[in-house]
């Protein structure tokens, strides 16, 4: 298995590969063609570092840094994430799972969890819709306490008024794909809205490796890695 900086790592680098085309489409004015990666890349980066921290959803693997929690912190955290999954209506199927997963895995809970949301046919929450109800904002929430339109600029308002103009960018995907519409965003607004990205990818990879702390199991420190983000989502968002 990677170690986990190294899997965070290969995230942004990923990232970041992409950025580099978007910023030359951007450049030579196929701004449609921007739009549609734009929201692609975001959703990847999203997704895949929800489910890349997944040893977090429960913050209860021997092996992460962080304080151990007591039985009533554990019973707060599994009353949220029972709440969560009732609230999208996975509960039942997630217990079904933890059946199957109770006796034969180290981590019956993660594993089920895992298995629920990413382990079917019909996708059960939607990295690509940011405010609804399936969608990324809430998941983040629900399993790290961290609040995504706060991770987009050091200012929280700012942050919130750039998770607005990222709103109104996935919209703008929505129009060009299904109504084959011509974006309305100018070629400075998408750069800007890349260095917006840039700060998110930066700022939510930094918090959720602090939570892993300086370990061993790290080759070494990644590179996305910003002391200025290292903040831990105890401190950011109110994790305990």
């Amino acid at each position: 298995m990677a170690l986990k900086g190294e899997e965070l790592q290969k995230i942004s680098d990923v990232f970041d590969g992409h950025i580099d085309r978007i910023e030359k489409l951007i450049d030579l004015d196929y701004l449609d063609e921007a739009v549609i990666l734009i929201v692609s890349v975001t959703e990847v980066l999203l997704r895949d570092t929800f489910r890349s921290s997944k040893e977090l959803w429960f913050y209860h693997q021997p092996y992460v840094m962080i304080a151990t929690l007591d039985n009533h912190d554990h019973m707060k955290t599994r009353e949220k994430i029972k709440n969560y999954l009732d609230n999208i209506g996975i509960f039942d199927e997630y217990l079904k799972n933890y059946y199957v997963y109770e006796r034969g895995s180290l981590d019956p809970e993660t594993d089920s969890l895992d298995k629920t949301l990413f382990g079917g046919d019909i996708p059960r929450l939607s990295f690509q819709r940011l405010n609804e109800r399936k969608g990324a904002k809430s998941a983040y929430k629900a399993f790290f306490d961290i609040e995504l339109d706060k991770m987009l600029d050091s200012n929280v308002k700012k942050s919130q008024e750039n998770w607005s103009s990222l709103i109104k960018l996935f919209k703008e995907r929505h129009q060009v794909i299904h109504n084959g519409a011509t974006s309305r965003f100018s070629k400075d607004k998408l750069h800007e809205i890349i260095s917006i990205l840039k700060h998110l990818r930066t700022s939510l990879l930094s918090t959720l490796i602090s939570c892993y702390g300086l370990n061993p199991f790290w080759d070494e420190t990644p590179k996305f890695f910003d002391p200025r983000y290292r903040v831990g989502i105890e401190n950011s968002s109110g994790m305990q």
